[in-house]
């Protein structure tokens, strides 16, 4: 074969990122932000590896960012350098910046929170209510591109 299309990851629930400049907080939404490490061939890794190659950069979503589409959200905080579980599908805990109604549609807040769709991207779906602004709602994650 000459020269085949190898892609680089395949489609999967969770992916590994390196913390690049700002620490990130769990249940949060996360973007890819810097080069990636190493070579893509390898694949990515687990987390605590020494091996990093084929490791995203990546860093919190902040203002300007809310029209995007996030890479996934961050399973747990981490610290600049640090490695990072994302994850990408399934119904998953988020942090919310807004009271949410179960069935919404959502999007991403300037500080990677899910609030109620109004202008910006559509990235999930509420599975249940909560009214308290920075409590956890199960969001489906609608995170294709």
């Amino acid at each position: 074969m000459a020269d085949p299309c190898i892609p680089y990851k395949e489609e999967a629930s969770h992916i590994t990122g390196k913390v690049k400049t700002t620490q990130v907080v769990s249940k949060t939404f996360v973007k890819v932000s810097g080069v990636q490490l190493g070579s893509p061939e390898l694949g990515l890794v687990a987390d605590g590896a020494s091996d990093k190659s084929g490791v995203y950069q990546v860093d919190p979503c902040v203002s300007g960012d809310a029209g995007l589409i996030p890479l996934g959200v961050a399973a747990y905080d981490c610290p600049v350098g640090g490695l990072l579980t994302i994850i990408r599908e399934g119904i998953v805990p988020v942090t919310n910046g807004a009271a949410i109604t179960a069935g919404q549609y959502v999007e991403m807040n300037t500080a990677g929170k899910v609030i109620p769709h109004n202008t910006g991207t559509i990235i999930g779906i509420a599975m249940d209510s909560q009214s308290t602004v920075g409590g956890d709602t199960p969001i489906l994650l609608l995170l294709q591109g």
